[in-house]
């Protein structure tokens, strides 16, 4: 039998922001109208909205990793409206609906062989006996950020510089505007070469946008980890010179990168969940000491590819409720929220300890890499990894004068290496963001 009514969805916003940590945050509420249209559209028995996850689609490789959440509100029941009801004509009816979206909600993200993703569906049935259920299901993107207003915001969006030397011979900085990237946005990035020795020649100069996926096996199967380069600008003419032409003064460069689109070409920053995102900028110069020798460089720093927020979050007291309002500071453990409110970054001196057994941690998003609180007051709660630890950098001193027979063997050569660790939380995964190089000869 052919139905009377059509059913249609239309949301306030396409997409739904939760503002704290990957663990705990501010729950939001999705909101919207359900148009009925058709000449039994007044006579309604029940009309129920409903977000659900995605179910993976007949074939097609990805699977769904969406968690089983269902967040349902009856517009209507037994003919009884329960929502706000209006009567746009005879012949079509809206009604509102608003749906709230739990703050430990995983995000949406969308990779190769797995995804997870969310869908508002609205389900309706007119008073007949023989009325089909009539549905209509709208995508909508569940994204989380730490509010645009806290102090965690203003410390990473401050200017990052990084700088490495490499065996008294090489200096890199790497210097960007702020360490926190929206998607579809264009990004500056500079960075610095400077010889400390004579006879080095420069080749290949890049910039790299990377983004490292980690899946959790199904069927407590062993997670893995993919990594690939989503955006990356390459110099193989340097200004100073042509390719291969020894450094004699420092040599500068500004590159621009544009960061893809959200979903289709990157994915936000995911932290917590079955699928999770973490991305770094790196520079990776290619050069030939005096010995004719190829040493590739790679100097990296953790960066932050967040949703872009067009409102600032501010919650102030209500003077005509002064006597009742307050304003209260204390520290609550354990809430990735507070953390974002109250960390505050700073850089650290390197403290190289060789030896040093270095525990596991775990690659949170609140963690920079190569960063601590000032002081103990701003230390962030006990679930962050980066609350107490200090960073171990340990540097390769030069290679001692080598005989025929060694300098003849290939080998690969650590250059630098930074390392995080915690004695009070040894039950995290390990956490590394290194300064890579390797020596082929």
């Amino acid at each position: 039998m052919l139905s009377t009514i059509s059913v249609a969805v239309y949301l306030d916003s396409p997409e739904a922001i939760m503002y704290g940590g990957p663990r705990e945050a501010n729950g939001t509420a999705i909101t919207g109208r359900v148009v009925v249209t058709g000449k039994n559209a007044a006579q309604m028995a029940s009309l129920i909205v409903t977000l659900r996850g995605q179910r993976a689609r007949m074939f097609h490789t990805q699977q769904s990793a969406a968690p089983a959440t269902r967040v349902q509100a009856s517009l209507v029941v037994d003919g009884q409206n329960n929502s706000d009801h209006t009567a746009v004509s005879d012949r079509t009816h809206a009604w509102r609906f608003a749906l709230r979206v739990p703050g430990d909600m995983a995000e949406t993200v969308y990779t190769r062989g797995s995804f997870v993703a969310y869908e508002v569906v609205a389900e309706a049935r007119a008073i007949s006996a023989f009325a089909a259920v009539q549905s209509r299901a709208v995508p909508v993107a569940i994204k989380r950020t730490p509010p645009t207003d806290s102090a965690w915001a203003s410390a990473a969006g401050a200017a990052v510089e990084e700088n490495a030397a490499w065996r008294s011979q090489l200096e890199l900085t790497l210097t960007t505007p702020s360490r926190i990237m929206h998607d579809a946005q264009t990004v500056s990035v500079s960075c610095l070469v400077r010889p400390l020795t004579k006879g080095i020649r420069l080749g290949r100069v890049a910039v790299q946008l990377s983004e490292r996926i980690t899946h959790n096996g199904a069927w407590h199967a062993q997670p893995y980890t993919t990594t690939r380069v989503v955006a990356e600008e390459i110099d193989p003419d340097p200004e100073t010179g042509g390719l291969g032409q020894t450094l004699v003064h420092e040599t500068a460069a500004s590159y621009t990168l544009h960061v893809p689109p959200a979903y289709t070409g990157i994915q936000y920053d995911i932290h917590r969940g079955a699928i999770r995102a973490h991305h770094e900028l790196a520079l990776t110069v290619s050069i030939a000491d005096a010995q004719d020798r190829v040493h590739n460089l790679r100097l990296a720093t953790p960066v932050f590819v967040l949703p872009l927020t067009r409102t600032r979050r501010t919650s102030l007291p209500r003077y005509e409720d002064a006597a009742a309002d307050r304003l209260v500071s204390a520290p609550a453990p354990r809430r990735d929220s507070d953390f974002w409110a109250q960390f505050v970054l700073i850089d650290t001196a390197p403290s190289p300890a060789p030896g040093r057994a270095e525990p596991a941690l775990d690659a949170c998003p609140l963690a920079l890499h190569g960063y601590r609180p000032s002081d103990i007051a701003q230390a962030p709660p006990p679930s962050y990894p980066g609350a107490q630890e200090e960073i171990e950098r340990t540097v390769v001193p030069p290679l001692r004068p080598e005989s025929n027979h060694e300098a003849s063997s290939s080998f690969v050569t650590p250059l630098y290496t930074e390392v995080m660790y915690s004695e009070s939380l040894p039950d995290i995964e390990r956490s590394a963001m290194p300064l890579e190089a390797y020596v082929v000869v």
